[in-house]
C-alpha cells in the first residue's frame, strides 16, 4: 500500500479549538489508521477557527496544492450559517470548494465529507430552532458531495445527543471526549476508502 499523506480542511471543529493538537479528531483518526495498518501521516492541519468556505477557499486551499495530500476530510459550514451566507452562495463556494479539492486528490474515493455537527445544541447556545437551519444546510452538503461521488460522513444526528462533558468550558467546541467521539464516527468510513 503506498504511503498516505493525509490534509484536513475545515474550521474550529478541524482544529480542534479548545483542545491540544494530539486531542483533535483529525490526529486521533491519523493515529487510529496507522495502528490498523494504515501507511498514514498528516502534516499541516490548515483549518482555521472561524473560517467559512469562502475562507477556505482562500486561504486553505492554497496548503493542498503546495502540499498535494493523498486523503483529505472536509468539515465545514458552521461559520456560514452563523454569519448569514445565504444557503445559494454556501452552495456555490461549496462547490467550488470540493472540486478545487479533488483537483489535488488522486479521486473521489480520497475526500471524506463530513456533516455540519449539530450546534444547535451546544451549551452555549441551546437554539433547537436552529437545527432546521442546520438540517437545510447538511442537505445542500450531501447533495454537493453525491453529485461527485463522494463519502458522507454524519455527525449531525451523533452530536445531538452530545453530554455536557463532551464541549470544552465554553460550551461550543468539543472537549477530548466529543473530539473521540467525532473521530469514531469518521474511522470506519476512512478506514473503508483507504482500503479499496
Amino acid at each position: 500500500m503506498q504511503p498516505v499523506t493525509y490534509m484536513p480542511i475545515g474550521d474550529s471543529y478541524t482544529i480542534g479549538t479548545g483542545v491540544t493538537p494530539e486531542e483533535s479528531w483529525p490526529v486521533l483518526l491519523t493515529k487510529r489508521l496507522r495502528e490498523e495498518g494504515i501507511p498514514i501521516a498528516m502534516g499541516f492541519n490548515p483549518a482555521v477557527a472561524g473560517w467559512t468556505v469562502g475562507a477556505a477557499i482562500e486561504g486553505e486551499l492554497p496548503h493542498m496544492e503546495l502540499e498535494h495530500p493523498t486523503f483529505s476530510t472536509l468539515l465545514i459550514g458552521a461559520n456560514d450559517i452563523v454569519r448569514g451566507i445565504g444557503p445559494a452562495l454556501f452552495q456555490s463556494r461549496l462547490g467550488k470548494l470540493m472540486d478545487e479539492m479533488l483537483k489535488t486528490l488522486p479521486g473521489p474515493d480520497r475526500l471524506l465529507v463530513i456533516t455540519i455537527p449539530d450546534f444547535a445544541l451546544a451549551p452555549s447556545i441551546n437554539r433547537p430552532e436552529t437545527e432546521a437551519v442546520i438540517d437545510r444546510y447538511n442537505g445542500i452538503i450531501r447533495e454537493e458531495a453525491r453529485k461527485r461521488g463522494l463519502t458522507i460522513v454524519d455527525i449531525f444526528e451523533p452530536t445531538r445527543y452530545f453530554r455536557p462533558e463532551d464541549y470544552t468550558d465554553d460550551g461550543l467546541h468539543f472537549s477530548p471526549a466529543g473530539n473521540r467521539k467525532i473521530e469514531e464516527a469518521v474511522f470506519p468510513l476512512a478506514m473503508k476508502l483507504l482500503h479499496e
